[in-house]
């Protein structure tokens, strides 16, 4: 980039009706650097951020004053009716996501997979520890109402199907996955046996 003085000679001699060669040759400037100038006029001064090269040496801070906690026995002012719903909503969803997060450690699933059984299951947990309202719940575990009274009946029966259930799992695994999981006749069954 050419200083800004050789820049307004080739402006100024483009001006007076030279061409792009002749006004890099009376500024010692190269055409293409005489073409962009002339589409793009005088360069601007470079204001924002300075590149390593440009970069000011740090200034000396003053000295900061320590840290203060303020004392043991200060009250806190009493929350505002608006901060403190925002804080009660926050500490909600906080132990929302905690039995969430506890529930899929302990199940090892991931969150897209959860069936609405086991949602029905953690939303009565939820309800039983924190007392929410079955509208929380179900927005949370994003369940319709009707599935959740659905299974929240159910939930004291065992489950009919736990034993087919792990049965496919043990085939499942023999056969290392090989297979469809809706297989019509495992490794091992007779012909027409349920699956």
């Amino acid at each position: 980039m050419y200083d800004r003085e050789t820049v307004e000679m080739a402006l100024y001699a483009l001006s007076e009706g030279a061409g792009y060669a002749e006004a890099a040759e009376f500024c010692g400037a190269s055409p293409d650097s005489v073409r962009r100038r002339a589409l793009h006029g005088p360069p601007r001064e470079r204001r924002g951020r300075r590149g390593r090269s440009c970069a000011r040496p740090p200034a000396a801070e003053a000295p900061r004053r320590p840290a203060t906690m303020s004392p043991p026995d200060a009250e806190e002012a009493a929350l505002e009716e608006p901060d403190r719903a925002a804080y009660e909503a926050a500490m909600t969803e906080n132990m929302l996501l905690r039995a969430v997060l506890d529930d899929l450690k302990g199940a090892g699933s991931h969150p897209g997979s959860i069936s609405n059984r086991r949602k029905c299951e953690l939303g009565e947990r939820l309800r039983a520890a924190t007392g929410l309202p079955l509208r929380e719940v179900t927005a949370f575990s994003r369940i319709s109402k009707s599935s959740y009274e659905y299974h929240r009946a159910r939930l004291g029966r065992p489950d009919a199907l736990a034993a087919l259930r792990a049965r496919r799992r043990r085939w499942s695994a023999a056969s290392c996955a090989r297979r469809a999981w809706r297989s019509p006749t495992p490794a091992g069954a007779g012909a027409g046996a349920p699956t």
